[in-house]
């Protein structure tokens, strides 16, 4: 998932803590694999990691092994990659990007247009040498191509997340969502029921505008929350 935002060895990093990934084996499986090429754009890519001064950072080993993992993800998904620059384009000149437009508004602010027509905001934004920024309610924030992937990825996620809860709200108690789930609650009597009233309207129905797109499910039911 951080690959596909353009995530780099920090990227994978907090990936793979989060999930308490063991590093030294991952390493152990990757490097071999690597081409000479990869292993010195690796070595590069380490260096400029470690320039950045993080608090536990990996060893040269474990940090190239995640780099050649990002230069494989890239290898075998070229659109992805291509898109973060058109969709660059898009918000720096206006245009299209896809399914997504991008407006650039009277303040020099821009509108994301989403497919589902609802649109993400950003103000008074700068362009210069250094990148580019925007004007948040407290401060300025630099942008740059993963950060907009990420928040039109996670943008049209809630929409399909809120298409799905408007259908199912009608029938059930929605007690907890984010961007990409929902959390009903039931008595335990009835899980099977509503499992089952879930999945069918999830395969049955689907959002129009979102016609073409590999939308799937997981589920999961338990006593308590988790992830």
């Amino acid at each position: 998932l951080a690959y596909g935002f353009a995530g780099g060895i920090g990227a994978g990093q907090r990936i793979g803590t989060n999930h308490k990934m063991n590093f030294s084996a991952l390493a152990d499986v990757v490097m071999p694999l690597a081409s000479p090429k990869e292993l010195a754009s690796a070595l590069w890519c380490y260096n400029y990691y470690r320039e950045s001064f993080p608090p536990k950072p990996l060893s040269e080993r474990e940090g190239m092994a995640f780099d050649v993992l990002k230069q494989w993800y890239r290898r075998d998904f070229p659109q992805v990659v291509a898109y973060w620059k058109v969709l660059e384009d898009a918000f720096l000149n206006g245009g299209q990007a896809g399914r997504v437009s991008v407006r650039i508004l009277p303040d020099n602010g821009r509108a994301i247009r989403l497919p589902s027509g609802r649109e993400l905001f950003y103000r008074d934004v700068q362009i210069n040498a250094g990148g580019y920024s925007y004007k948040s309610r407290f401060n300025r924030e630099m942008l740059w191509h993963g950060q907009l992937m990420e928040n039109v990825v996670q943008g049209i996620s809630t929409d399909v997340n809120n298409f799905y809860k408007a259908l199912v709200r009608e029938w059930a108690k929605i007690v907890h969502h984010c961007y990409d789930e929902f959390t009903i609650e039931c008595p335990v009597a009835e899980a099977e029921t509503v499992m089952g009233s879930l999945r069918l309207v999830t395969r049955e129905c689907k959002p129009e505008w979102a016609d073409g797109y590999p939308i799937a499910f997981d589920y999961w039911e338990g006593k308590r929350y988790g992830k």
